[in-house]
């Protein structure tokens, strides 16, 4: 998997080294750090260099140590990151982060949801991406076809998440697959 995962990135033109050392950890200082970036205007900064660490550089992103240095980096004050870090700050956010996640279907990751509604799992090309934003300006009304989640999961690609004014005759969440 890792090895896919590298060739569909060199494919986007981003280098990723997956196997070599193979890093492992929790990630809720590193989801706490992308709070507090977001909080002085740098969340994207700070996911970008997140992912350039982990993804290419194989640095560490679960100890706090490695999270300021990194946060220093991105031009965050280190001071007030190892406080919060050394806190339980964003720690309630975190965990909204996760119910959310939880009640729009994300068993894993990664999971990008667009609009609310749209959602896209595990690592896609980027036409995925570029369909799911189109029908995130609005072009989704024009389609007139679901199809459940259970043949939604025995094939790859786009999912709609069942939510949204689109969803309301559902009485319950629901994980929708539209194939274009």
């Amino acid at each position: 998997m890792d090895h896919n995962m590298e060739v569909m990135a060199a494919a986007e033109g981003l280098e990723y080294h997956l196997r070599e050392k193979g890093q492992t950890g929790n990630t809720l200082d590193a989801h706490r750090l992308v709070h507090l970036a977001a909080s002085h205007g740098r969340e994207d900064q700070m996911m970008e260099r997140l992912y350039k660490a982990y993804f290419t550089e194989q640095r560490s992103v679960f100890d706090v140590e490695s999270l300021v240095s990194l946060a220093a980096e991105e031009g965050l004050d280190a001071t007030e990151v190892r406080e919060a870090l050394e806190s339980d700050r964003y720690v309630d956010a975190v965990r909204r982060d996760l119910e959310e996640a939880r009640m729009l279907g994300v068993s894993g990751v990664p999971f990008f949801v667009i609009d609310g509604r749209y959602g896209i799992s595990g690592a896609q090309a980027t036409d995925v991406f570029c369909r799911a934003l189109t029908m995130g300006a609005g072009l989704f009304l024009l389609l007139g076809f679901l199809v459940r989640s259970t043949l939604a999961q025995e094939q790859e690609g786009l999912e709609v998440l069942g939510h949204g004014p689109v969803h309301e005759a559902f009485a319950q969440p629901t994980t929708y697959k539209v194939e274009l």
